[in-house]
C-alpha cells in the first residue's frame, strides 16, 4: 500500500502501522502526533520540523536518513528502535526512552534531554553537541566513536559502559555515576585536570593538600 501524503501526520503514522507500509520522503512542519501508540514501522528520507511526538510510543521503529528539528519528543518511548544517519537539532528529549536502541551516524545538536534513557544501547559514530543531558542514563552501553562536546552531563549514569577514547574535557560531569569500584570501563577516558580531581573523589580516592 502506498502512503497518502495528504493525510495529517497522526493519521499517516497510524495508517502506516495498521496497513504495514514504509513512510518516505516526508517533509512535515508543525504537526501534532502526541500520545500515539505504534508498533514497528520504517521512516526513511524524511524531515520533521516543529512537530510534537510528546509521550508517543515508537518501539522497534526504524529511522533512516531522518531529521528532527525543534521537535518535542519528551517522554517518547523509542525502545528497541534503530537510527541510521539521523539528526536531532534543538529538540526536547527529556525523559525520552532510547533504551536498547541502535544508533549509527546520529547527531544530537543542542537538545534538552534531562533524564533521557540510552541504557543498554549501541552507539556508533554518535555526536552529542551542546546537549543538556542532566541525569541521563548511559549505563550498559556500547560506545564506538562517540563524542560529547560541551554537554551538560551532571549526575548522568555511565555505569558498566567502557569509556575508552571518550573525552569529557569540555563537558560538565559533576557527580556523574560510575561503578562503586574502579573498573576497566574508565581506562582511556579523557578528562581535564579539574575533572580528574572530581572523579578521584567520586571513586573514594583521598587527595592530600
Amino acid at each position: 500500500m502506498q502512503q497518502n501524503q495528504n493525510l495529517p501526520l497522526r493519521e499517516l503514522l497510524e495508517d502506516a502501522w495498521e496497513e504495514v507500509y514504509d513512510l518516505h520522503d516526508l517533509m512535515v512542519i508543525e504537526e501534532d502526533a502526541q500520545d500515539l501508540s505504534l508498533g514497528s514501522i520504517e521512516i526513511k528520507s524524511s524531515s520533521f520540523s516543529g512537530c510534537s511526538f510528546l509521550d508517543s510510543r515508537f518501539q522497534g521503529t526504524g529511522f533512516d536518513h531522518v531529521t528532527f528539528r525543534n521537535c518535542d519528543l519528551s517522554v517518547a518511548d523509542l525502545q528497541g528502535a534503530s537510527f541510521f544517519r539521523v539528526r536531532f537539532e534543538e529538540c526536547k528529549i527529556a525523559g525520552a526512552g532510547f533504551a536498547e536502541t541502535t544508533l549509527q551516524h546520529v547527531v544530537f545538536g543542542h537538545c534538552k534531554g534531562e533524564f533521557v534513557n540510552f541504557s543498554r544501547s549501541r552507539l556508533r559514530s554518535v555526536r552529542f553537541a551542546g546537549a543538556q543531558l542532566r541525569g541521563g542514563f548511559f549505563d550498559g552501553c556500547r560506545f564506538e566513536r562517540v563524542v560529547f562536546s560541551q554537554c551538560g552531563l551532571v549526575t548522568a549514569d555511565f555505569s558498566g559502559t567502557r569509556l575508552a577514547g571518550i573525552s569529557f574535557a569540555d563537558s560538565d560531569i559533576r557527580c556523574i555515576r560510575l561503578r562503586e569500584v574502579v573498573s576497566p570501563e574508565l581506562k582511556g577516558l579523557r578528562v581535564s585536570p579539574e575533572q580528574a580531581v572530581g572523579l578521584a573523589r567520586l571513586l573514594g580516592v583521598e587527595i592530600g593538600e
